[in-house]
C-alpha cells in the first residue's frame, strides 16, 4: 500500500522519484486504524522496519544506520521476525 502526499496541490513525479527508489525516509506518524495490544503493535513495527530496511539495503550494517540501531541489534531483529 502507498500512501502520498504533496505540500502542492497536485503529485507530480518529483514527489514520486525518491518513493520509487525506494529511498524516501518519511517523519510521518504512523496511522492506527484499530486498536490492539501494544506489544504487538510495537513487534509488528520492528518486524516491518527491520525487514524492510534490509530489504533495501541489502546490508545489516547499512540497515542499523538508517534505524539508527545496533548491527547486531538487526541481524537478531531479522532472525526473530523472519518472514
Amino acid at each position: 500500500r502507498l500512501v502520498l502526499t504533496s505540500d502542492n496541490d497536485t503529485i507530480n513525479i518529483d514527489n514520486l522519484s525518491g518513493v520509487l527508489s525506494g529511498e524516501v525516509v518519511s517523519s510521518a506518524r504512523v496511522i492506527c486504524t484499530g486498536l490492539f495490544p501494544l506489544k504487538a503493535a510495537r513487534r509488528e513495527l520492528d518486524s516491518q522496519l527491520v525487514n524492510r530496511a534490509y530489504e533495501i539495503y541489502q546490508s545489516t550494517y547499512k540497515a542499523a544506520r538508517v534505524l539508527q540501531i545496533d548491527q547486531s541489534t538487526v541481524v537478531k531483529m531479522l532472525k526473530k521476525y523472519k518472514k
